[in-house]
């Protein structure tokens, strides 16, 4: 499967290219989720009023548009989100999920910016980010704690820069 980290492997001459391997790799090691793209849909104009405006995203799967994203940037702060994420419902179960989040993660990255939870998220988000803690992609700054029927609130952050246990490793281009 061809990737944006993926395609960078013969010059793993950045940080952030180095990074965005490590956690492609970290949660996909044998690229065997589906591949999916995720396209700026530029058709809905973004609302005047938020600070900081969620853009929506079409989430495309052999050329079929199977779901949305809503994603936030704060440049400032170097940080990018999704604000929402919705899969229709003939695509669920088929790690369209994942390879939605390995995507976002991975091309925030490339551009130099971490990737973290919402402020508040649903039971199923909440899992997959428990999930990237597991796998050491993503740390908790802020456990989850229940918000609500099926909601959570908490914080947890990919960061766009290398660990330094992954950045040691040989095939990463680390130490030898």
């Amino acid at each position: 499967m061809s990737s944006i980290a993926e395609s960078k492997l013969t010059s793993l001459d950045t940080s952030y290219q180095r990074r965005a391997y490590e956690v492609e790799r970290a949660i996909d090691p044998k690229y065997s989720p589906p591949g999916v793209v995720i396209v700026r849909d530029t058709s809905e104009k973004p609302a005047e009023v938020e600070i900081i405006p969620a853009l929506k995203h079409l989430i495309l799967f052999g050329g079929n548009v199977v779901g949305f994203c809503n994603v936030k940037t704060n440049y400032y702060t170097e940080e990018r989100w999704f604000n929402g994420i919705r899969l229709d419902d003939d695509y669920r179960n088929q790690g369209l999920g994942i390879a939605t989040y390995k995507e976002a993660i991975v091309a925030a990255i490339m551009q130099g910016l971490s990737f973290r939870t919402d402020e508040m998220l649903k039971a199923s988000a909440k899992e997959r980010w428990e999930k990237l803690a597991a796998i050491g992609v993503a740390r908790a700054i802020r456990e989850f704690e229940p918000a609500g029927p099926d909601w959570f609130r908490g914080y947890y952050k990919v960061e766009a820069t290398p660990s330094k246990e992954m950045s040691s490793d040989p095939i990463i281009g680390g130490a030898n």
